[in-house]
C-alpha cells in the first residue's frame, strides 16, 4: 500500500516548512527593526549636526549686526552713508558672511518730509516707500553693498507686519531680530 500511496508532504515536512517560514519572518522583522533604529539614529544625529551649524552661522551673522550697532554707538548715534560704507566694507561680507546679502541702517522717523529733505542733500532721489497707515516710519537709510541693494534704500519696514514687529521687538529689547528676505 505504501508504494501505491502518492508522494506528498508529511506532517514533519509541514512543520519544517512552517518553522522555516516563521524563522525567516522573525529574522526579517528583527533586521528591519534594527535598520529602522539605525536610520532614525543617523537622521537624528544629522539633524542635530545641521541645526548646530545653522545656529553657529546665525550667531556669526548676529556678530556682524552687533558690530554695526557698536559702530553707530561709537560715532555718537549718528552715521553717514560714507561711514556706513567703510564699516560694511571692513566686514568683507561676500567672504566672511556669504549669507548676508546686505547690511543696513534703519532709522526711526517722526517727520517724513523733514527727514526726506535732509537725506536728499546727499541723495536727491531719496524717498520713503511704500505708503502705509502706521504713524511710524522705519526706512532703510543706508545699506551695503549698495550696488546689489540700492532699491532697498528708503524701504519702510513699517509697511509689512512681520518686518515691523521684528524692528519694534529689536528696538524695544535691544536685541537682534530675524525677518524674511527683503525683495
Amino acid at each position: 500500500q505504501d508504494a501505491a500511496r502518492p508522494a506528498g508532504l508529511h506532517l514533519g515536512h509541514w512543520v519544517i516548512l512552517v518553522l522555516s517560514l516563521a524563522v525567516t519572518t522573525a529574522a526579517w522583522w528583527f533586521s528591519d527593526q534594527q535598520l529602522s533604529r539605525q536610520t532614525d539614529a543617523r537622521f537624528e544625529q544629522e539633524t542635530q549636526r545641521v541645526r548646530s551649524l545653522i545656529v553657529e552661522r546665525m550667531e556669526t551673522y548676529e556678530d556682524a549686526l552687533i558690530a554695526g550697532i557698536g559702530t553707530i554707538d561709537a560715532l555718537g548715534g549718528e552715521v553717514s552713508a560714507s561711514q556706513w560704507a567703510r564699516f560694511a566694507g571692513s566686514l568683507r561680507l561676500e567672504r566672511r558672511y556669504p549669507g548676508i546679502h546686505g547690511i543696513g541702517v534703519i532709522e526711526e522717523v517722526h517727520d517724513v518730509e523733514a527727514y526726506e529733505a535732509q537725506q536728499r542733500l546727499d541723495r536727491p532721489d531719496f524717498h520713503i516707500f511704500p505708503a502705509h497707515e502706521r504713524d511710524e516710519w522705519l526706512p532703510i537709510t543706508y545699506v551695503e553693498p549698495l550696488a546689489d541693494n540700492f532699491r532697498a534704500i528708503g524701504l519702510d519696514m513699517a509697511h509689512e507686519d512681520n518686518r515691523y514687529q521684528a524692528a519694534v521687538r529689536g528696538r524695544g529689547a535691544g536685541t537682534t531680530q530675524i525677518t524674511g528676505p527683503i525683495a
